[in-house]
């Protein structure tokens, strides 16, 4: 990380105790909650793109205050300004991968000076953006502008900042993906089937699909949903890259994948309009964002529905700080802060106009 950012995170734990206090709040009501505990490995900034706005906000912590917003797109003459759902930061905190959905560029950020460093134009729609572990590429991913039902993801060369490949026409748009441990495989989401295709990420050609069916117990949750459409918006991977966890707002249902085999583990029933999906980092646990208004807590193993957590209207996406005690929730125009163990909200941080994907520093 920049000596800048270690620079501020300093200041910020000197005082942190003090400013802790006006931010510890639970569901809505300012309460005394335990100490957020740091050590040299946690992210300093969680960053999140305000799609609405075309802006992409920095959030410290462990405080939870807005650090900086700066705007990554303007409004065209056919479109507002709207930033991609998508965002990934580099392994080393130094840039940030965000989307200009509108002009349908990947804009690259240095975090330092926060700063735009690159525009990069893309060929198809900008919405899903992830990074490899090792920093060298960022793949992106949308649909085709003049066929919406179909999707392609582009892989980008962190340093050259050319695109290198395109995988495209996609079986479904590409929504968000999740990247194998390895950084072999990448999977992605189809919103317009009931498919997740994998692409092989060093021949850059699509890999494999698996097709996913409306489960025969579960209740459709829109009219698409009843005609049989799953339309599947968010998948993550467990921390070994074993299990693949799918879900989509049409049927609300969250699929267990094996990766090696390509076979369905198991399904469970999530929130209506479950939104967005992530994995504990100790993989016991999925927690899928609803956006009729809460979080279900799943046993990972078994799927089994450990909790329902009300987290108020519109939740998008979810994720969790590394050391697996503080989970974070997108909602309409701020983030939520929870408590995992106790699954409990903790704080409030007021951020844009819909918030999407969170990206935290390693």
């Amino acid at each position: 990380m920049a000596n800048h950012a270690r620079g501020e995170r300093q200041r910020r734990t000197e005082g942190g105790s003090i400013r802790l206090a006006g931010f510890l709040l639970v569901l809505g009501s300012i309460a005394a909650q335990p100490a957020l505990s740091l050590h040299q490995s946690d992210p300093a900034y969680a960053y999140v793109p305000n799609a609405a706005d075309g802006t992409v906000s920095a959030v410290a912590l462990p405080e939870g205050e807005v650090a900086w917003t700066i705007p990554i797109s303007q409004p065209l003459e056919a479109r507002g300004a709207e930033a991609a759902h998508g965002i990934a930061v580099s392994p080393d905190g130094r840039y940030l991968y965000a989307g200009d959905a509108a002009a349908r560029q990947l804009v690259v950020v240095d975090t330092a000076t926060r700063e735009i460093v690159s525009r990069i134009p893309v060929s198809h729609g900008v919405h899903g953006i992830d990074i490899t572990r090792d920093g060298r590429y960022v793949w992106v991913g949308g649909g085709l502008e003049d066929r919406f039902w179909l999707g392609a993801v582009s892989v980008l060369n962190t340093a050259t900042r050319r695109l290198e490949a395109v995988v495209s026409p996609g079986l479904g748009d590409a929504s968000h993906f999740a990247l194998s441990p390895d950084g072999r495989e990448l999977w992605v989401a189809s919103v317009t089937t009931n498919l997740l295709w994998i692409v092989d990420t060093e021949r850059r050609a699509l890999k494999d699909v698996v097709a996913l069916a409306p489960t025969v117990d579960s209740l459709p949750a829109s009219p698409e949903g009843q005609q049989g459409l799953i339309g599947f918006n968010e998948v993550a991977l467990s921390p070994d890259g074993r299990i693949a966890y799918a879900v989509g707002p049409e049927a609300s249902v969250v699929y267990a994948i094996d990766t090696a085999t390509r076979r369905v583990l198991g399904s469970a029933r999530a929130g209506t309009r479950a939104h967005g999906i992530g994995v504990s980092p100790s993989g016991r646990e999925v927690w899928t964002a609803n956006r009729s208004g809460s979080l279900t807590v799943l046993e990972a193993s078994t799927l089994e529905v450990l909790a329902t957590v009300p987290v108020g209207d519109y939740a998008n996406h979810v994720a969790f700080h590394p050391s697996g005690s503080f989970a974070y929730v997108s909602r309409r125009e701020d983030l939520a802060v929870l408590d995992v163990r106790r699954r409990e909200i903790v704080r409030i941080v007021p951020v844009g106009r819909e918030p999407h994907e969170i990206s935290l520093e390693d």
